[in-house]
C-alpha cells in the first residue's frame, strides 16, 4: 500500500499529540484522581539570555530581581523575558540551550511547544514538524553507537509504533522542516556519557543544519559540556501574574474534569477556590517564594486541593518538596543516582546537616564544613560513599545549591527549617525548642515540628515566660500542632478571656500585633513589607481600645455588623484614623517599629504580591510628611456627583425626615398661631405633587393637637393644596415624633422627640441635637421660599452646569475645612445672611463630633447637614455656593460609604523598620 506524504504527516502529528496531551506529574506524591490536559493549564515559561555562569549561581526559588518583576517590555533587550516561540521566530536556523534549575518547567515547555506544532493550523511554518527526545532514554544507545541519527532515534519511539518510516523523518530533517527538542542533558548521569551525547548532538546539528534545535539542562549538566555556538537562555521564575494565571487555570481544569460541566457553569466555584489559594500564598511570603517555581507551584495547588487548606498543611508540603527534589522526581524518570543511597537515607543525612546549621544560625557552609558534618552520618548509612560525592549528588538534585563557588546552602530557608524540625521530632529533642521560644530564628522550625507532634511542652514554656513573643508562639502552636494537652488549651483560652485585667488585655493586644505582622516580604532594596494588608480582627483591637480609653469612634465605614464574622482586609478607614492606628501598633511592638509605605515603596513590584486585586488604593506617607495620603494603585478610585444628583437625595431625605419636619412645624405653631399655614406651605412647596393630606399625618396631628385643631389644619391645607398629593413613607417616625407630651410640656416633649429621631448619641449633646431641628426648619423654609427667576411660581433649582464634585476616596473629604472656609467668608461679607450664617453654625455643631471621631455619622445627621448645605448654596453665590455644595456632596459620600452604596477599596500595608 502506498501512503502519501500528507498521510505520514497526519499520522505522525496525531500519534505525537496523543502522547503529549496530558500534564506529566512524575514523582509528585499528592495527585488528584483526574489527569489534566496540558493545554488547559500551561502557562508560558519566560526565557532570558544569560551566560552559563549566571545560570549556575542564580537561585531558582524566591522572588525575581526587581527589573524582571515589572514587565517584559521594561527590561533591557538583552535580558528581556520572552517565550520560547519568540526565539524560534528567526528566519535562520538557530541552536538554543535552555538552562535552569529543577522544576522550572523546561520539560513541560518542550512538550507544549511540540504539541502546538502538531496541532497548529499554520502549515506554512518553516519548522512545523516537532521532534522530542529525552536524552536519558537514548544515552546508552548513543554511547554504544555514535552513528545513530535523530531519524533512527525518533523511529524507535514507542508512541510512534512505526506509523511512519525513518526515511520520511530523514527526508524532513534534510529539508529543514523540523524543530528538534532535546530534553534533560543533566539527566545523563555519567560524565563520559554526557560528553558523548553532546558530541552526538553537535554531529546531528552538522548533519541536518537547516533545522532548529533546543536542548535543556540544569546548570551543572551543561556547564562542563556546553554546545558550541548555542545561545544560552535561562528559564525564569514565575511572576505574580503567571502564578495567578496558573492557579486559576488549574482550578478551572480540575472543576471541569471532576464535574463534566461547561466552563460557564463551574467558573464561579473555580474562581473562589483559586482566590482562596492565592490569598493564602500572599499571607505566607515563604510559600509565595516557592510558588515562583512551576513544579513546586503545582505541588502547592495539589496539596491545597487534596490535603487541606494551607498553611496548616505546609509541613507535609515541605516534606513532599524535599522528597521530590531529592529523589522522587529523578527516580520516576529512571535517572540513576551517583550516590547509591535510598531516598530516605539521603534525607536522614540532610536532616542532621539542617539541624547543625540551625543551631549555628547560619544559611551557608563551605564544602569542607559540609564534608566534616555529614561524614559521621554517611558512615551510618553507607560503607563506601564519600562525602564529596554525596555533596555533588544533593547539589545536582537542587535541594542544596551552590550560591558562590565553594559555598553551599539549602535552596530555601524553609526547607532547611523543615528538615531541622524533622530531625528534632525523630530524636525527641523538643526540649531544645522549649529553650528557644523567644528566639525568632527558631519560630518556623518550632511550628513545623508542632505540625506532627504534641506541642504541650513548648506551650508550657511560653506561658511560663509570659512575654508577647512567647505567647504569640504559643497561640501559633495551638493553631498548627497535631495535639496539645487539655490543660494547655484551657490556659490559652483563659488568656483570651482576660478583658477585665487592663495589663493582661494590653499584653494580648501585643500578642495579636506580633502574630499579625510577623510575616514579611523582602524587596530587592531590603525593605520589609508586611506580607498581608491589615486585617479587620487586628484593627478591631484598635477600635475597642480607642472607644474604651479615649471615647473615640474609630470604626471604619463598613456595610454590615462590625467586626465581621470572617476576618478580612480592613477598608473604609478615615484619614484621621490612619496615623493613630500606626502609633497604636508601635506602642505594642517592643522590638520592632512600623510605618506607612512611601510612594517609592508602593512602586516596588513586591507590592503586587502583598495587595490583592480587590484593593485599589493604599494608605501611604505624603511626600511632605503632612499626614497619611491615599494612593491609588491602578486608577483613581473616585465618586462623582453632579447637581442632578440632588433630586435623588431629596427623595431619600423626604422619606426619612418627614416626621422631623412636621415636628418642626408643630414647634412653630406653638410659638405663634398666625404663621403655621404659611410654614406648612413652605414645607410642602418643594415637592412635585401634594393634593390630599395623608390620613396617617392627620391621625398623628389629631393625637398631637386634638381633633379641633387637626380638622382646621387639614381643611386649610386641603383648600391651599387641592391640586397636590402628599405621600408619607416613614409613618413610625412621624408617630414617635408627634407626641402629646410636647403639647403639655414643651421642654419635655422636645427632648423626647429629639431622642426618638436617633440623635440620642451622648457625644452630640443637647445643643447639637437642637441644632439639627433648627437646621431642618431653616433649610426647608429657605429652599421653599426661593422662586425661579425664569419661571415665577416654580421652585428654584441650583443652576451651575459646570459643577461636578469628585472625591479622592479620602474620608472625611475635608468637609469640616470647607465649612470653616464658608463660615469665614460669611463673617467677612458685608451682605451676610443671618439665616445662612445660623444654618452654617448648626451644620458645624452637627459635623464637629463626626470629623473629630467623637460620634458616628447617622442618617439623620447626614440629612440635616445635606439639606442645610443645599439650602445655603441656593441662597449664596460664587465661592460660597461651591463651598456649601462641597459640604453637601461630601457628607453624602460619607453616608454612601456607611450604607454600602460606595464600597471603599483602601488598605493599610505596613513597613517594618
Amino acid at each position: 500500500m502506498v501512503v502519501s506524504r500528507t498521510s505520514y504527516r497526519r499520522r505522525y502529528s496525531r500519534s505525537f499529540a496523543s502522547s503529549l496531551r496530558y500534564v506529566d506529574l512524575e514523582g509528585v506524591p499528592t495527585q488528584g484522581e483526574y489527569t489534566l490536559e496540558l493545554r488547559d493549564v500551561y502557562v508560558d515559561v519566560n526565557l532570558a539570555r544569560k551566560t552559563v555562569h549566571e545560570t549556575r549561581h542564580e537561585p531558582y526559588l524566591g522572588q525575581l530581581p526587581e527589573l524582571e518583576r515589572v514587565s517584559n517590555t521594561e527590561c533591557s533587550p538583552a535580558g528581556a523575558r520572552r517565550p520560547l516561540e519568540d526565539f524560534l521566530s528567526s528566519d535562520k536556523p538557530i541552536v538554543l540551550a535552555v538552562v535552569a534549575g529543577p522544576g522550572s518547567g523546561k520539560t513541560t515547555m518542550l512538550r507544549r511547544t511540540a504539541l502546538d506544532r502538531c496541532t497548529s493550523q499554520r502549515s506554512q511554518r518553516r519548522h512545523n514538524i516537532p521532534i522530542l527526545l529525552f536524552l536519558r532514554d537514548h544515552a546508552k544507545a548513543i554511547a554504544a553507537n555514535p552513528a545513530l541519527t535523530v531519524a533512527d532515534a525518533v523511529a524507535s519511539l514507542p508512541w510512534l509504533n512505526r506509523v511512519v518510516p525513518a526515511t520520511w523523518i530523514e527526508r524532513k530533517l534534510d529539508q529543514g522542516r523540523c524543530l528538534v527538542l532535546l530534553d534533560g542533558l543533566d539527566e545523563v548521569p555519567v560524565d563520559e556519557d554526557r560528553r558523548k551525547v553532546v558530541d552526538w548532538v553537535e554531529a546531528q546539528i552538522h548533519r541536518y543544519p537547516l533545522n532548529d534545535y533546543v536542548i535543556t539542562s540544569r546548570p551543572h549538566g551543561y556547564e562542563s559540556y556546553p554546545l558550541r555556538n548555542a545561545d544560552v537562555l535561562q528559564a525564569r521564575r514565575f511572576t505574580a501574574e503567571q502564578i495567578t494565571e496558573f492557579v486559576h487555570s488549574w482550578y478551572l481544569a480540575i472543576e471541569q474534569r471532576s464535574t463534566g460541566a461547561r466552563k460557564a457553569e463551574i467558573a464561579g466555584r473555580a474562581t473562589e477556590a483559586a482566590n482562596d489559594l492565592l490569598g493564602r500564598l500572599r499571607k505566607q511570603g515563604t510559600l509565595y517564594d516557592l510558588a515562583t517555581n512551576p513544579l513546586l507551584l503545582t505541588m502547592i495547588a495539589n496539596v491545597h486541593k487534596y490535603r487541606g487548606a494551607l498553611p496548616g498543611s505546609r509541613a507535609e508540603l515541605y516534606g513532599e518538596m524535599c522528597q521530590v527534589l531529592l529523589y522522587r522526581r529523578r527516580e520516576a524518570k529512571g535517572v540513576t543516582a551517583l550516590a547509591e543511597l535510598k531516598g530516605a537515607q539521603r534525607e536522614r543525612v540532610l536532616r542532621e546537616l539542617a539541624l547543625h546549621m540551625m543551631r549555628r544560625k547560619i544559611r551557608t557552609l563551605s564544602a569542607d564544613d559540609i564534608t566534616r558534618i555529614v561524614t559521621p552520618s554517611l558512615a551510618r548509612v553507607s560503607r563506601d560513599l564519600r562525602a564529596d560525592d554525596f555533596v555533588t549528588e544533593v547539589v545536582h538534585s537542587g535541594l542544596v545549591v551552590e550560591r558562590e563557588r565553594g559555598e553551599y546552602e539549602f535552596a530555601h530557608l524553609s526547607l532547611q527549617e523543615y528538615l531541622a524540625a524533622a530531625e528534632i521530632r525523630e530524636n525527641n529533642l523538643a526540649e531544645l525548642l522549649s529553650e528557644k521560644v523567644e528566639d525568632p530564628w527558631w519560630r518556623e522550625t518550632t511550628l513545623l515540628w508542632a505540625a506532627a507532634a504534641d506541642a504541650s511542652m513548648v506551650i508550657k514554656a511560653c506561658l511560663r515566660l509570659r512575654s508577647a513573643e512567647s505567647l504569640a508562639l504559643a497561640f501559633d502552636c495551638q493553631d498548627e500542632a497535631m495535639e496539645i494537652s487539655p490543660e494547655m488549651r484551657s490556659a490559652l483560652t483563659d488568656l483570651l478571656d482576660s478583658s477585665t485585667d487592663p495589663a493582661l488585655r494590653q499584653l494580648m493586644e501585643e500578642v495579636t500585633v506580633a502574630r499579625a505582622l510577623r510575616r514579611v516580604v523582602v524587596t530587592d532594596k531590603q525593605v520589609e513589607i508586611c506580607a498581608t494588608p491589615v486585617q479587620s480582627d487586628l484593627y478591631n483591637f484598635f477600635v475597642v481600645h480607642e472607644a474604651n480609653e479615649k471615647k473615640l469612634y474609630r470604626l471604619p465605614d463598613f456595610d454590615g455588623k462590625w467586626p465581621p464574622q470572617k476576618p478580612g482586609i480592613v477598608s473604609g478607614i478615615w484619614d484621621v484614623d490612619v496615623q493613630p492606628f500606626v502609633d497604636w501598633i508601635n506602642q505594642r511592638s517592643h522590638d520592632r517599629s512600623y510605618r506607612l509605605p512611601t510612594p517609592a515603596d508602593l512602586n516596588d513590584p513586591t507590592m503586587q504580591i502583598v495587595i490583592p486585586n480587590t484593593q485599589k488604593s493604599v494608605w501611604s506617607m505624603s511626600p511632605d510628611a503632612s499626614g497619611p495620603l491615599l494612593t491609588p494603585l491602578t486608577y483613581e478610585h473616585s465618586t462623582d456627583f453632579s447637581i442632578d444628583t440632588t433630586r435623588v437625595w431629596e427623595r431619600w431625605d423626604r422619606d426619612r425626615s418627614w416626621g422631623a419636619l412636621i415636628y418642626a412645624l408643630v414647634r412653630a405653631m406653638c410659638r405663634t398661631d398666625k404663621n403655621w399655614v404659611n410654614q406648612y406651605r413652605a414645607l410642602g412647596r418643594p415637592y412635585d405633587r401634594i393634593r390630599d393630606l395623608d390620613s396617617d399625618i392627620y391621625a398623628a396631628l389629631d393625637q398631637a393637637l386634638g381633633p379641633s385643631q387637626a380638622t382646621i389644619f387639614a381643611a386649610q391645607l386641603g383648600r391651599e393644596f387641592e391640586n397636590y398629593q402628599l405621600t408619607i413613607y416613614n409613618y413610625n417616625v412621624l408617630d414617635l415624633v408627634l407626641d402629646r407630651d410636647f403639647i403639655r410640656d414643651r421642654n419635655r416633649g422636645l427632648e423626647r422627640a429629639l431622642i426618638r429621631w436617633q440623635l440620642s448619641d451622648s457625644n452630640y449633646g443637647s445643643k447639637a441635637r437642637a441644632a439639627a431641628y433648627e437646621l431642618l426648619f431653616l433649610s426647608y423654609s429657605g429652599v421653599a421660599g426661593q422662586e425661579s427667576p425664569q419661571q415665577p411660581g416654580q421652585r428654584a433649582y441650583l443652576v451651575t452646569d459646570d459643577y461636578v464634585w469628585r472625591s479622592n476616596s479620602q474620608a472625611p473629604y475635608a468637609i469640616d475645612e470647607k465649612l470653616a472656609r464658608a463660615m469665614s467668608l460669611l463673617e467677612a461679607s458685608e451682605r451676610q445672611s443671618e439665616a445662612v450664617a445660623r444654618m452654617a453654625q448648626c451644620m458645624e455643631a452637627l459635623l464637629t463630633p463626626v470629623v473629630r471621631r467623637q460620634s458616628a455619622l447617622t442618617a439623620e445627621v447626614s440629612t440635616c447637614i445635606r439639606f442645610g448645605a443645599l439650602a445655603a448654596a441656593l441662597r449664596c453665590h460664587g465661592n460660597l455656593k461651591y463651598l456649601f455644595l462641597d459640604v453637601a456632596f461630601g457628607i453624602t459620600a460619607l453616608e454612601d460609604r456607611t450604607l454600602g452604596r460606595i464600597t471603599p477599596t483602601d488598605a493599610i500595608v505596613l513597613i517594618e523598620t
